[in-house]
């Protein structure tokens, strides 16, 4: 078997880095001061471009990644690459055939590493019943389990897991203050728990997988209450009352990707997908002694990073306010 130990990665392209997981991988990158880092994108003067482009040793191309050349472009020149696409904005189809060309065209341009952001088969762990079909969820753990299986011989490969972005408790998962004063988290979860992580923790180092903070909403409440001094309470609530609450926000009837043709049997609702995401972490299968060592791994790699929801809570200064913003080198992302 070869050693990997020698590899020496200077230049990395991030796919997704003007996203909300890729934006803190790109400045993570940029401030160790190591690396030359890329960012492909289809448009060099949104926000998110504009801010990254402010980072020492980071450059923005004007690439199409779901384009053989656009992807050729991003390649040229690169040691390794960090590899993530949205469901949302391309679709099952497009993000299961072009993460399965990006991989070959890696190996013709002579990369020494793909990472890709992945995640468990949580379908599989339950019997594939339709429920549980999250769609952005299938196809990351469905990318994750083919990577796997190619040679590390040819191109050394890493699979991030991740997690819930704990940011979303500024969005999406925000508490409603009710006229008492007291802040409700809502959501149709039951006993379930949520393996919650900080976004920030995906920018330390993309060969790392990161700990999660596995919470049910109780331990949510209490952390809540802990770290702010406020009074909260968990309220169980059915999926139809949570979308209900979402619909001022995002109509849940929505297809994804939005261009979709009406006819196109590979896109999915909004309420499909977060309705299977919501039964899975109602009915969340645990492996405490993986979230044991995974937790050692993480403090040793990384010893100065929260080590609970409640120290992420204190930390960012969370108060349960609806936040949508883009990322800026700290601890915030763009939600929306």
């Amino acid at each position: 078997m070869a050693d990997y130990s020698n590899v020496i990665i200077r230049n990395i392209v991030v796919f997704g880095g003007t996203g909300t997981q890729g934006s803190p991988i790109v400045h993570e990158l940029s401030k160790s001061g190591k690396f030359k880092v890329t960012v492909p994108t289809r448009d060099l003067t949104s926000p998110s471009s504009l801010t990254l482009s402010t980072f020492p040793s980071v450059q923005l191309i004007l690439a199409d990644y779901t384009s053989e050349a656009g992807l050729r472009d991003a390649f040229n020149g690169q040691d390794a690459c960090y590899f993530n696409l949205n469901s949302f904005t391309i679709g099952e189809a497009h993000e299961y055939f072009w993460t399965f060309r990006a991989y070959e065209i890696a190996v013709q341009s002579n990369l020494k590493w793909f990472v890709l952001s992945g995640g468990p088969d949580r379908l599989k762990q339950h019997g594939y019943q339709e429920k549980y079909r999250n769609s952005h969820g299938t196809v990351s753990a469905r990318l994750s389990d083919w990577l796997a299986c190619q040679s590390l011989e040819i191109l050394p490969w890493t699979v991030l897991y991740g997690g819930v972005y704990a940011q979303m408790l500024s969005s999406m998962l925000s508490p409603i203050k009710r006229t008492d004063g007291v802040y409700e988290f809502a959501a149709p979860i039951g006993e379930g728990s949520i393996p919650f992580v900080d976004v920030a923790d995906y920018g330390v180092r993309t060969r790392y997988v990161w700990a999660t903070w596995t919470t049910t909403y109780p331990e949510l409440v209490a952390a809540f209450r802990n770290s702010t001094g406020r009074d909260a309470v968990f309220r169980d609530i059915t999926q139809e009352e949570w979308f209900e609450r979402l619909s001022a926000y995002v109509d849940p009837e929505t297809r994804m990707p939005r261009d979709v043709h009406a006819d196109d049997g590979t896109a999915f609702t909004f309420r499909q997908t977060f309705g299977a995401w919501w039964n899975l972490w109602r009915d969340n299968i645990r492996d405490l002694e993986s979230e044991r060592k995974m937790g050692e791994w993480s403090n040793k790699v990384s010893p100065g990073r929260a080590k609970s929801l409640e120290e992420w809570m204190r930390r960012t200064e969370y108060t349960g306010e609806r936040i949508v913003r883009f990322y800026r080198g700290e601890n915030s992302a763009d939600m929306s």
